[in-house]
C-alpha cells in the first residue's frame, strides 16, 4: 500500500509539473513550504488564544485580590490579617521559640555532668523547637487508682518548699518510641519477677539472688541494649523480696509522686522530678518521664543521675508492677560523656496481702561508669551491691512504712503522751531533721572548697545560702567526712545513742 501510494503521489506531481511547466522537484518543494506555512499559522492562532486566556486570568486574579482587601472577618467584623500583621506574628513566634531554646539550654547546663553551652554559640534547630502544651501536675497520681480508706495525702512527712519541673515536649514519633520501650521493658520486668532458675542464682552463704549473665542474655536478647564499653563500667543486678506494712494502693500513690518518692527513700533519693506525663491511665496504669539523683550517706561517693521512664501498671486485681527504664533524653551515649548511669528494666512487684501488708519483690539492674575511682572505704560496699542493691531499697521501704503506720496510729506505743496533731508535728520535725542531715552527708553539688588532705583525704567543706522558709536567712557552713572504724555498726550506733557515752565524743571534739 505504501509503495502504491508513493507511486500515485509521484504521478500526480509529474502531472502538475507538466501543467505548470515546472520541474517535479520544484512542485515538491512548493508543497513542503505550504505545509510549513499552515503549521505556523495554526501555532500562531493557538498562542494568541492562550495569551488572551492568560490575560483574562490575570484580570480575574487582580479582581479577586481587590475583593479580598474588602472582605471582613466573620468573627470580629474587622479586616483580615495582612502581610505586615503576618510578619509581626512570625516575629513574635520566633521570639517565643528563642526564649524556649534558651530555657532548654539552661536546663541542659544545670544538669550535673553536662557542660554549659553559651546560647550565642549554638543555632537552634527548627525541627526540635516545638511549643510545649501547658503542663499541669496536680497530684501526680494515677487516675485509675481507686481511693483508699486511708487518705494518702495526709502522710505526715515533709515536702520540699519548691518543686521544679523540667519542661519537654516530644512529638508523636518520640512518644511511640517511648511506648515501645515501655512495653518491652515491662515484659522483661515481669519475667525477672516471676522467674528464678536459670536467670537468678541464689547464694548459699548469704541467701541473696544474683543474675546468671549468660541465661539473662539468652532469655532477653537485645542487640540495641546500650552497654557502655569501658574498663570502669560496672553492671549491678540484684533481687530481693520482703513484706511491707503498706497496701499496694498506698505504695503506688507514693511511687507516682516525686515528693513522696523522695520522702519514702530519704537515704537513697536526694532529688526527683517529673519531666513529662506520657500517659495518665489509658494503658491501665501511669507512664511518666522522670529524673532522679541517688546518693549514699557519704560525700566520698559521687551521686548517680538517671533520666528514666516510670510505668505503674495493675498486673491483676491484687498485684501492681512499678517499672523504671532509662531513656536517652540528651543522646549521651553517642556524645561520650564523662559520667554515665543507665537503668535497665528495674522496679518492683507489689502483691497486696489483704491485711494492710504487701509482699514487695524488688529488682535493680543498672550500669554505671565512674570517671573517678571509688574511695577505698566504699569500694567493697559498691562491688557487693550493698549501697544501691535491691536489699537496701526493700529495707528502707520497710522502715519508712513502719514510720508511716506509726504516724497514722496503726502502731502507736503507749509510752508517750503525744496524740493527734502533736504526734504528726513531731514526726514532721524529725523527718525534716533526717532529710537535712542526709543532704549534708551528700554535698557533691556544693563543693566550694578543694578536698582536704587529712583524714583519708575525706573532708568536704561547703558554704551555701539558706533558702528554707522555716529557717533563718543567712549562709550555712557545712563540713563532713567519712572514716573507717574497727567496730561493728551496731557498736558504733549504741555508743552514740547512749547519753552516757555520747559525752565522751563531745569532750574529745572540744579539745
Amino acid at each position: 500500500e505504501d509503495s502504491s501510494r508513493t507511486v500515485r503521489f509521484q504521478i500526480k506531481i509529474n502531472q502538475l509539473a507538466r501543467e505548470a511547466e515546472l520541474e517535479p522537484k520544484q512542485v515538491r518543494i512548493w508543497f513542503q513550504n505550504k505545509r510549513t506555512q499552515i503549521k505556523t499559522q495554526n501555532e500562531r492562532s493557538v498562542n494568541n488564544a492562550l495569551r488572551r486566556e492568560n490575560e483574562r486570568f490575570l484580570c480575574e486574579n487582580n479582581a479577586m485580590k481587590e475583593a479580598m482587601k474588602k472582605i471582613m472577618c466573620p468573627k470580629c467584623d474587622g479586616p483580615l490579617i495582612g502581610k505586615e500583621e503576618r510578619t509581626r506574628v512570625l516575629k513574635m513566634e520566633n521570639q517565643r521559640l528563642r526564649e524556649q531554646y534558651e530555657r532548654v539550654l539552661k536546663l541542659i547546663s544545670s544538669v550535673p555532668g553536662r557542660p554549659s553551652v553559651m546560647v550565642s554559640n549554638l543555632a537552634p534547630s527548627k525541627s526540635t523547637l516545638g511549643h510545649p502544651p501547658p503542663f499541669r501536675q496536680e497530684n501526680n497520681t494515677n487516675n485509675n487508682v481507686q481511693a483508699h480508706s486511708i487518705n494518702i495525702n495526709n502522710i505526715p512527712i515533709m515536702s520540699p518548699s519548691r518543686q521544679e519541673h523540667y519542661k519537654f515536649h516530644h512529638d508523636n514519633r518520640q512518644k511511640t518510641t517511648m511506648f515501645e520501650i515501655v512495653v518491652a521493658s515491662m515484659n522483661e520486668m515481669v519475667e525477672l519477677w516471676k522467674r528464678n532458675d536459670p536467670i537468678w542464682v541464689e547464694s548459699s552463704s548469704e541467701g541473696r539472688c544474683s543474675i546468671h549473665r549468660e541465661s539473662y542474655e539468652r532469655t532477653f536478647p537485645n542487640p540495641n541494649r546500650p552497654y557502655y564499653q569501658s574498663p570502669a563500667t560496672q553492671i549491678e543486678l540484684s533481687k530481693d523480696s520482703e513484706v511491707v506494712s503498706m497496701t499496694a494502693i498506698e505504695l503506688i500513690h507514693n511511687f507516682l509522686d516525686p515528693v513522696k518518692w523522695m520522702n519514702l527513700f530519704p537515704t537513697i533519693v536526694t532529688k526527683a522530678r517529673i519531666i513529662e506525663v506520657l500517659d495518665s491511665g489509658t494503658w491501665g496504669g501511669s507512664i511518666q518521664l522522670m529524673y532522679e539523683k541517688l546518693h549514699i550517706l557519704s560525700p566520698l561517693v559521687e551521686a548517680r543521675d538517671f533520666f528514666f521512664i516510670r510505668c505503674c501498671r495493675q498486673f491483676d486485681p491484687t498485684t501492681w508492677i512499678m517499672m523504671d527504664v532509662s531513656y536517652d533524653l540528651f543522646n549521651e551515649i553517642q556524645s561520650g560523656v564523662h559520667s554515665y548511669s543507665w537503668k535497665f528494666p528495674s522496679g518492683c512487684a507489689i502483691q497486696d496481702m489483704g491485711n494492710g501488708q504487701s509482699k514487695v519483690t524488688w529488682v535493680e539492674h543498672v550500669q554505671v561508669y565512674e570517671k573517678n575511682q571509688v574511695h577505698h572505704i566504699f569500694r567493697d560496699l559498691l562491688c557487693d551491691r550493698q549501697t544501691y542493691g535491691a536489699k537496701r531499697w526493700i529495707v528502707t521501704l520497710q522502715r519508712m512504712s513502719e514510720r508511716y503506720n506509726f504516724a497514722m496510729g496503726a502502731i502507736c506505743p503507749t509510752r508517750h503522751d503525744f496524740k493527734g496533731e502533736g504526734l504528726k508535728n513531731t514526726i514532721q520535725i524529725s523527718q525534716r531533721m533526717v532529710k537535712s542531715f542526709f543532704e549534708i552527708l551528700s554535698m557533691t553539688d556544693n563543693l566550694d572548697f578543694p578536698t582536704s588532705s587529712r583524714l583519708n583525704r575525706g573532708d568536704r567543706i561547703s558554704i551555701r545560702k539558706n533558702e528554707e522558709i522555716v529557717q533563718p536567712k543567712g549562709f550555712i557552713a557545712t563540713a563532713a567526712t567519712s572514716l573507717w572504724l574497727p567496730l561493728s555498726f551496731q557498736d558504733v550506733f549504741n555508743f552514740f545513742k547512749d547519753d552516757k557515752t555520747r559525752s565522751q565524743v563531745c569532750i574529745q571534739t572540744s579539745l
